[in-house]
């Protein structure tokens, strides 16, 4: 019996080495071919970046005749400036200045695993993207933030750094709680691991079919050519997946301050049939809110904004006015 017990452990050993050798050997027989992403790509006609050393962001900037309100767009995870793409034009006519921006490493903005993609940096160039705009318009009128999914995140990290450069907040589909400081989460600093998340994105799910697919369960309902193009297109290029894991890797340093969150007026919207993120009402814990106005869109997934963009930009315009 001890002797089976012995060649059981010992064929469970080199099993395990066998694994482990292959999944750090392997990643490293594939040649990518995806380019680096510079600030000479101009993706929209108004793109533009804030760039901080090797660290940029890439934000849009749309501008009415005249300006009496100004709101910036935060996207969610694996989202861009494109998340918002039906609400510009609505947001613009009601004289809302809008600054949409993508997090780092998603959509156009800066993805290379080298970096640090720290809260305290990224909130700090929203802030200088922030600035930049007040003084092409000579205004020190407060903004509105607004966030989807992930974004909510650093919408609450945003307005707890710098609140009096707020009136008002908007959370789309998504939990404003801070990632808990982990260890494991240094796992994903792992060299083959990094390179086989390139290798994995590039080789297998970088396709129309895939993109397609979790655009489908995002939404609720099938994706257009289009949206699954730029959806596509940001992750078409070099460190795409990798950087990601970087992103995950870094511990959170801008804490939520509940009670400055808590104060500002906000405005809560979620899609009924969001699978990503379904609504609980204890998590987010209404109630502690001073003056919270809540919209749930019936029939909407995940994605609200992009698929019942007339709905969503009703109840924002509204709660910009009031």
């Amino acid at each position: 019996m001890f002797a089976l017990l012995k060649n059981l452990l010992k064929f469970v050993f080199y099993l395990l080495l066998f694994i482990f050798l292959l999944v750090t050997l392997v990643p490293y027989f594939f040649s990518l071919k995806n380019k680096e992403l510079s600030t000479t790509e101009k993706p929209y006609d108004n793109s533009a970046y804030l760039i901080r050393d090797e660290f940029f962001m890439h934000y849009r900037t749309f501008h009415p005749e005249k300006v009496k309100h100004k709101i910036i767009l935060l996207p969610g995870f694996s989202g861009s400036t494109f998340s918002y793409h039906h609400m510009f034009d609505s947001l613009v006519s009601n004289q809302c200045m809008v600054v949409a921006v993508d997090i780092p490493p998603f959509g156009f903005s800066v993805k290379n695993n080298d970096l640090h993609y720290t809260d305290t940096l990224i909130l700090t160039i929203i802030r200088q993207i922030m600035n930049q705009t007040d003084s092409s318009l000579k205004s020190e009128q407060p903004w509105i933030i607004a966030g989807h999914s992930l974004g909510v995140n650093y919408v609450a990290k945003m307005v707890s750094r710098y609140p009096d450069l707020f009136t008002k907040q908007v959370y789309i589909d998504g939990y404003y709680f801070g990632n808990p400081k982990s260890n494991w989460n240094k796992f994903a600093l792992y060299p083959p691991l990094m390179k086989g998340a390139d290798v994995l994105l590039e080789k297998y799910y970088l396709s129309e079919e895939k993109f397609a697919e979790l655009l489908e369960s995002a939404y609720g309902r099938k994706a257009t050519a289009e949206e699954v193009s730029a959806y596509k297109k940001p992750f078409e290029y070099a460190q795409s997946g990798s950087s990601v894991f970087k992103w995950a890797s870094a511990d959170p340093c801008v804490e939520v301050n509940p009670d400055i969150v808590y104060k500002k007026p906000t405005l809560v919207i979620w899609g009924r049939n969001d699978t990503w993120v379904p609504f609980n009402e204890e998590d987010f814990n209404i109630k502690a809110f001073d003056a919270i106005t809540f919209k749930m869109i019936d029939s909407a997934g995940h994605i609200p904004q992009e698929t019942h963009p007339k709905e969503v930009s009703e109840i924002l315009i509204n709660f910009i006015r009031n």
